[in-house]
């Protein structure tokens, strides 16, 4: 079952806070009242959000159907790509079809996921539109936060998407010194190593970042007909960034590289006996499967962007982007 969503939480949030007032004694009456839609108030802080194309605005205040995840929750939850989102996200169905990712919002998506095809569902990584769903699985690598849009979205995300669109935005590189380290294991040896560091560069007010992460997991099925592993997975990634101040506003410089690689399953499944004993023993038995060979696949993406930001006035904000 899907976790809940930020709205429900904020709905919590405010049911416990009217129990509490509604507990208190009556010489609490006295008491100042403390500012409205404050951290220390709700005990939530606020996410700012750039759903709506139209700056940065308070996710409660935003009129779009989004859910958004910060950072911090990201990490506690263990979040590292757009598979596990499905688990958090109301709506939002994600599977993989031999490397190519099939996203549905709303149950509106598209199995057309061949190497020519653009998805009715789409990604946006800081406003870069991603063109192939070949290239959907790789890892969050210092993310500040995912933007889910359910519903239609226009051309002001670069392209019309029918079923809606996923944001996920970096963290900017930070004034102060700062890092992190992330470790973790499981079962099929699965494993995972996340690092980034960020901070300045001198006095020029030029801040950089650098992430990293590798990751991967032992295989999920065995080949009975050459008795190899199938759907094992290994990844690898780096993420760098640069912001340069530009007069008033700032320019950040991003290019990124990961390379995934594994055995797949393809289509391998048997759904009726075919008279050979080898192929029948993996009938019922999801851990077995049956191929004449064994497939392997290596997907290596890499890219840049340069994103300029200028105030030309107190409501008017110069914004380029090119990737």
């Amino acid at each position: 079952m899907a976790g809940p969503s930020i709205h429900k939480f904020a709905g919590s949030a405010f049911g416990l806070a009217m129990l509490g007032a509604m507990a208190a004694p009556a010489f609490a009456q006295d008491a100042p009242i403390p500012p409205e839609n404050t951290a220390s108030d709700t005990g939530i802080a606020d996410i700012i959000v750039t759903a709506s194309r139209m700056g940065e605005t308070r996710l409660q205040d935003t009129p779009l159907a989004v859910s958004a995840i910060g950072g911090d929750t990201l990490t506690t939850r263990g979040i590292t790509d757009v598979q596990d989102l499905k688990a958090y996200v109301p709506s939002l169905q994600v599977s993989d079809l031999s490397g190519f990712t099939q996203l549905y919002i709303r149950g509106v998506g598209s199995n057309i996921v061949f190497v020519g095809s653009d998805p009715s569902t789409t990604i946006h990584v800081d406003g870069v539109y991603m063109a192939r769903p070949l290239s959907y699985f790789n890892d969050f690598l210092d993310v500040e936060r995912i933007e889910v849009l359910r519903g239609p979205q226009g051309t002001l995300y670069g392209r019309n998407s029918v079923g809606g669109t996923i944001n996920v935005i970096s963290r900017k590189p930070t004034a102060e010194f700062t890092g992190e380290v992330q470790a973790q294991y499981g079962t099929y040896d699965t494993y995972g190593l996340k690092a980034w560091v960020s901070g300045p560069l001198g006095q020029s007010g030029v801040r950089a970042s650098l992430a990293a992460d590798i990751s991967g997991h032992d295989a999920y099925r065995k080949n009975v007909s050459t008795g190899n592993d199938l759907e094992d997975g290994r990844s690898r990634g780096v993420r760098g960034q640069v912001l340069v101040p530009v007069g008033a506003g700032e320019l950040i410089v991003r290019g990124d590289w990961s390379r995934q690689s594994g055995a797949l399953g393809q289509y391998p499944k048997l759904l009726r006996p075919t008279g050979v004993p080898l192929d029948d023993s993996v009938l019922g038995n999801y851990k077995k499967v049956s191929m004449d060979l064994d497939n392997h696949t290596v997907t290596e993406n890499y890219g840049g962007s340069a994103d300029l930001s200028l105030p030309l006035a107190d409501t008017v904000t110069l914004h380029s982007l090119t990737a």
